[in-house]
């Protein structure tokens, strides 16, 4: 299907998860009422529509990937400064992209298997659905990124020990408390993953942010910069919660882009013991 016609797709699937189902919509208000306490009922409500017809447009660009030339990808995608990331590879650095659930983050394996000059590696939690399981990490992999999953990567990555780039969604939830990295975020304690951190201490790969930008309707820009440069001389609570600090600006900046529908605030500081 062209573009054109997902995107009437996108509408009718607006109306039907959001306006008919109420897909999580309990959720995405209780996310947005506490991220920004100064809103009015109002504004939640205005932002929640964005976000809605946002995460619409994001299902059916991932289904349109299947298909998707490089040309295509390019056409809609544009990396200027993915050079700082270049050099690094040049002097022999290990990077680690770490980006948030912003724009379209189904699209950024394909588009940094495009950009990267070395070899690319996506970490992924696999699905309980074999077949979805396959069909998505087909997709991610189209051009050049090798999906590993993420109880994988830790000795992937001590035993490979060539140049590589490693794509991270670096804002999901653990689903072990006993993670017990805890950092400010939109106005709440935060759970965070600390493998990933442990990983690029160990290894002082550079860890690189990676901010995904919607220009307009399924165009999107990704710029990078340095977050931790030399991972090894700071501790995993500064990395994760540098990372946090910087995505937090970008959600401001767009707050209906994030994906508000992740049950993000399940765990509760007070709740658990450490």
């Amino acid at each position: 299907m062209p573009f054109w016609a997902l995107y009437i797709l996108s509408d009718i699937l607006y109306w039907v998860i959001y306006k008919i189902l109420g897909y999580r919509k309990q959720v995405v208000y209780t996310n947005l009422k506490n991220s920004f306490p100064e809103k009015t009922d109002t504004e939640i409500k205005i932002l929640a529509n964005k976000f809605y017809r946002n995460l619409c447009d994001v299902v059916v660009e991932s289904v349109k990937m299947i298909s998707m030339s490089k040309a295509q990808i390019l056409e809609r995608n544009q990396f200027p400064q993915h050079k700082v990331v270049d050099d690094l590879n040049a002097q022999g650095r290990t990077c680690f992209y770490f980006a948030g659930h912003l724009g379209n983050w189904e699209w950024s394996p394909c588009v940094a298997g495009i950009a990267s000059q070395v070899t690319l590696w996506g970490v992924y939690s696999t699905l309980k659905d074999k077949a979805f399981d396959g069909m998505t990490k087909a997709y991610r992999s189209r051009f050049g990124c090798e999906m590993i999953p993420m109880e994988q990567i830790a000795r992937r990555v001590l035993l490979d020990k060539q140049t590589k780039n490693i794509c991270f969604i670096a804002d999901q939830t653990p689903a072990n408390p006993d993670a017990n990295i805890w950092v400010d975020f939109m106005h709440q304690q935060t759970l965070a993953f600390s493998a990933s951190a442990k990983l690029a201490r160990k290894i002082n790969a550079a860890i690189i942010y990676a901010s995904i930008i919607r220009v307009k309707r399924g165009h999107y820009e990704y710029l990078f910069d340095i977050l931790v440069e030399n991972p090894k001389e700071i501790d995993e609570q500064t990395i994760m919660q540098t990372f946090f600090t910087r995505l937090e600006q970008d959600i401001h900046e767009k707050p209906d882009m994030w994906l508000w529908s992740h049950k993000r605030w399940k765990h509760k500081r007070e709740t658990i013991t450490v």
